[in-house]
C-alpha cells in the first residue's frame, strides 16, 4: 500500500484489495527494478540470466516541493525505510544501493548508472573529461558494498554508508556491517532540517552481533544543489560481483510547501498533479480525498485484523525514527485535520504550511 499525502495518490475505494495496485501505480520502475510479490526490487537476482551489470531504480511518481521559490524556503523532510542486501552466502558481491533526491524529469541512465556507481548520474567513463561529469545534480545516501578505489570513487575498505552530494565519493562515511551473507533485515531514516542545514542518517549495523543504530551528520544547503522540484527514490546496481537488493517498506514525511506560481499555472492550465497543494484543490477534489483518507483508515483497520495486528517491520525502525523526531502520527489525525481546516474552512497559513504529507509503501499482500 501507498499512501502519500496528495488528493491523486490517496487510494480509492475501487482497488482497496490490491495492494500490488496501488505500488505499481504510485511508483516509477526503470531497468531492471521491479515488484516481486511482496517486495520491491532493485536488480535482477544472482539467478537471473543478466544478473551482472544490473541497474534499476524506483521513485514516487509525483514530484515533491523541496523548496519554495517566492521566499527560498525549503521543506524538512524524514524518510525511513526497511530493506536487506542479500548475497545469498555468497561471499563476492556487490555493488551497492542508494537513496537519492534528484531533479523531477531525471531519469536513469543505465550506462552510467551500472558497477560502482549504484545508479546514480555520474560519468566516469567518457574519455577525454577532466574529472567525472555529472548527468544531472542530485543528493544520495549510499549503502556501498563493494571496496571500490578507483580514484573518483576511493571506497574505504569496508561495507559503508556514506552521505553523497554531486559525486560517488562519500564526503562522510560509517563502517556498515549489515549481514549481507545470510540477507538480515536492516533499517535506515535519513532526515533534514532546513533551518539548521543538517542532514543526518540513521542506520542499523552489527556490533559484536548485536544490531545497533549508528548515525552520519553533514551540514548542507540543499538549495545550491537542488532545484524546486525533486524526486525521491532508490537506485542500486552491479558489477562483476551481485547481490539481491530489497526494500520491504518506506516512509517518507515532508512540510508542505506551496509555490504559488505553480498553483496559479495548474489552476489555469488544469495540469495539477503536484505535492502539497491543497489549495489548488477544488470542493470536488476535497470529496474525492476525503473518500481516499477515509478508504485508508478503513483498509489499515481490515489489513490489522486480517494479520492479527501482526507486522514484518525491523521492531528497531521505531527506534530510528523516533531518534530523528518522528514521523507523521497516522491517517485519524490527518481526517480530521482535513475535516476541520480544509472542508470547514477553518485552516491557518501556519498551519496549512505545516501539515505534514506523507508516503507509506507497505510491499506485502
Amino acid at each position: 500500500m501507498v499512501v502519500m499525502g496528495n488528493s491523486s495518490a490517496f487510494i480509492t475505494t475501487n482497488t482497496l484489495h490490491s495492494p500490488k495496485l496501488h505500488f505499481l501505480v504510485l511508483l516509477f520502475f526503470l531497468r531492471h527494478a521491479f515488484f516481486d510479490t511482496k517486495i520491491l526490487r532493485l536488480t535482477n537476482s544472482g539467478t537471473d540470466d543478466e544478473n551482472i551489470l544490473s541497474v534499476g531504480r524506483a521513485t514516487y511518481r509525483q514530484p515533491f516541493l523541496l523548496r519554495q521559490n517566492a521566499t527560498g524556503k525549503l521543506a524538512d523532510f524524514t524518510t525511513s525505510f526497511n530493506f536487506a542486501v542479500d548475497s545469498n552466502n555468497n561471499s563476492k558481491y556487490g555493488d551497492g544501493l542508494a537513496f537519492f533526491i534528484a531533479p523531477n524529469d531525471s531519469s536513469l541512465n543505465s550506462v552510467l548508472g551500472s558497477g560502482s556507481n549504484l545508479g546514480l548520474p555520474v560519468d566516469t567513463i567518457t574519455p577525454n573529461v577532466v574529472g567525472p561529469r555529472n548527468q544531472y545534480p542530485f543528493v544520495a545516501v549510499e549503502f556501498d558494498i563493494y571496496h571500490n578505489t578507483r580514484e573518483t570513487i576511493k571506497d574505504p575498505a569496508h561495507e559503508h554508508v556514506g552521505i553523497n552530494v554531486n559525486s560517488l565519493y562519500s564526503i562522510i562515511t560509517k563502517n556498515w556491517t549489515a549481514g549481507i551473507l545470510n540477507g538480515t533485515k536492516n533499517s535506515a531514516a535519513v532526515s533534514y532540517n532546513s533551518t539548521t542545514k543538517n542532514f543526518s542518517v540513521a542506520f542499523t549495523t552489527f556490533v559484536d552481533g548485536v544490531q545497533v543504530i549508528h548515525y552520519l551528520d553533514y551540514m548542507v544547503d540543499l538549495k545550491d544543489y537542488l532545484p524546486d522540484w525533486v524526486v525521491v527514490g532508490f537506485s542500486a546496481s552491479t558489477g562483476g560481483s551481485v547481490a539481491l537488493f530489497k526494500i520491504f517498506s518506506w516512509n517518507f514525511n515532508s512540510t508542505s510547501l506551496v509555490d504559488r506560481h505553480e498553483v496559479d499555472f495548474a489552476t489555469k492550465s488544469g495540469n495539477d498533479n503536484r505535492i502539497g497543494l491543497i489549495t489548488g484543490v477544488s470542493i470536488g477534489g476535497y470529496a474525492v480525498v476525503l473518500v481516499g483518507v477515509l478508504g485508508l483508515v478503513w483498509f489499515i483497520l481490515w489489513k490489522k485484523r486480517d494479520a492479527g495486528e501482526s507486522s514484518d517491520e525491523n521492531p528497531m525502525v521505531n527506534e530510528l525514527i523516533d531518534s530523528k523526531r518522528g514521523l507523521a502520527r497516522g491517517s485519524f489525525r490527518i481526517v480530521n485535520w482535513f475535516v476541520q481546516r480544509v472542508i470547514l474552512g477553518r485552516e491557518k497559513s501556519s498551519e496549512r504550511e505545516g501539515l505534514v504529507g506523507f508516503i507509506k509503501a507497505f510491499y506485502r499482500t
